[in-house]
């Protein structure tokens, strides 16, 4: 996310160019960033809960066009892989944001949300310098593919986590047998009473086969 580092030293030392060019760059991040986040409220407004697969496939991309960027012989080619780069940046960001939002627990959003602001955002005075130090040795294109090449094989991690979790969810259910399963009484047991159906009971069996163990709540 060391963007204006990146981008600016790009700008002077690898293309020579000043103050204005400097801009354009920066706006045509900008430009793949608006794109990406209409995209990803468009998701949001039909209340579409994002994917696995949209995080980890949007994080590859981004690394993938980042690299791209970083290797781009011309100012003019640099500058439009600059408009899928922060397309994919806000893809992956976004659907990260509203994952971890819509999947934790009202009572412990806000500690979540903190660890992941301080994971997101609390490593760039740390990366920063970092990036300072490459680009001064080898190279401002090696601090963007550095960073690049980083985002996809962290990616690819993940990816890699998932589809191991997975199998060995599958592994678990295949050996006793079933899925857990939620069930639900129906009301129509309670016919013959004189409540109304707003103030009949419900009772909600969850079925744990791992555990053999049911949970009733009325």
């Amino acid at each position: 996310m060391n963007f204006p580092v990146t981008i600016a030293l790009m700008a002077k030392i690898t293309f020579h160019q000043g103050a204005g060019s400097y801009g354009l760059l920066s706006s045509a991040l900008a430009v793949g960033s608006v794109i990406g986040a209409l995209a990803a409220a468009q998701r949001s407004g039909r209340g579409i809960k994002p994917r696995r697969r949209t995080y980890l496939v949007g994080g590859f991309l981004f690394g993938i066009c980042e690299t791209a960027a970083g290797l781009m012989p011309s100012y003019l080619t640099f500058a439009l892989l600059l408009i899928p780069t922060g397309l994919t940046f806000l893809i992956f960001s976004t659907a990260v944001n509203s994952t971890l939002q819509m999947g934790s627990d009202p009572q412990f959003r806000g500690r979540v949300m903190g660890v992941f602001m301080l994971v997101f955002l609390g490593g760039t005075p740390i990366g920063a310098p970092l990036i300072g130090i490459l680009a001064e040795h080898y190279g401002p294109r090696s601090s963007i593919v550095a960073g690049g090449v980083t985002s996809a094989l962290a990616a690819v991690g993940g990816a890699i986590y998932v589809i191991v979790r997975s199998k060995t969810r599958d592994d678990v259910v295949d050996a006793v047998g079933e899925r857990p399963h939620i069930s639900r009484i129906d009301r129509r047991e309670h016919a013959d009473t004189q409540l109304v159906p707003a103030q009949l009971p419900v009772r909600l069996r969850i079925h744990n086969p791992v555990g053999a163990k049911y949970l009733s709540h009325r």
